[in-house]
């Protein structure tokens, strides 16, 4: 029975250390002055068919201030487990699905957030789920530039429990600042032209 037991947890870890935590962009080239949105989503939640589900999570990631700055009040949960408040008996007072928490500490982003009894159900059948997401400003120039690292990516698996959270492997994004683009030489050529035509069209009328 004993060795049983030991199987059966070395498999709901295995399946768990699938699991793969990214930092993901909306775009792959942005201009100085964008909106950048970052979206923190955990995948490869399925190993033989088995899905892994989440109660809860606690991540952070830092973010290079001298090409990015965070946008206040962006983070935002992406209710990972589900909108519909839980009763807790018929007729009785409400739960939210899950209780968020995200923060700005110096050049670090924290949130972590954990389910009620039940809010897993939205999870079920789906190979990723987004957890939240937050906003940057883009402030200077870059290219291929990579500028969030993970310092934390822990989550609870629902079939190994709180006292034990899991690591997942993390993945980040690279992109592009573009500076915006100025007006090209021959450009300014035609207005510094136009306007000394115009200007000899008024001295001769």
């Amino acid at each position: 029975m004993k060795k049983f037991l030991l199987l059966l947890m070395a498999a709901a870890t295995f399946n768990a250390n699938a699991a793969l935590i990214s930092l993901t962009t909306d775009k792959a080239i942005y201009n100085v002055g964008d909106t950048v949105t970052v979206t923190v989503s955990i995948s490869g939640l399925f190993n033989n068919n088995v899905q892994t589900l989440i109660t809860a999570y606690d991540t952070a990631f830092s973010f290079d201030n001298s090409v990015l700055q965070f946008i206040d009040n962006s983070i935002e949960s992406l209710m990972p487990f589900g909108t519909q408040a839980i009763p807790t008996f018929p007729g009785g007072p409400t739960f939210p699905p899950e209780l968020f928490s995200g923060r700005v500490e110096g050049t670090a982003l924290f949130a972590e957030s954990a389910g009620t009894l039940g809010s897993t159900a939205p999870q079920e059948g789906q190979s990723e789920v987004s957890l939240y997401r937050a906003q940057f400003l883009a402030t200077s120039f870059g290219i291929d530039i990579s500028p969030f690292t993970f310092l934390q990516n822990q989550f609870v698996d629902a079939a190994v429990g709180p006292l034990s959270p899991i690591t997942a492997t993390p993945a980040t994004a690279s992109f592009t600042i573009a500076q915006v683009p100025a007006p090209g030489t021959f450009a300014l050529s035609l207005l510094a032209l136009g306007g000394m035509f115009f200007a000899r069209k008024r001295v001769k009328s």
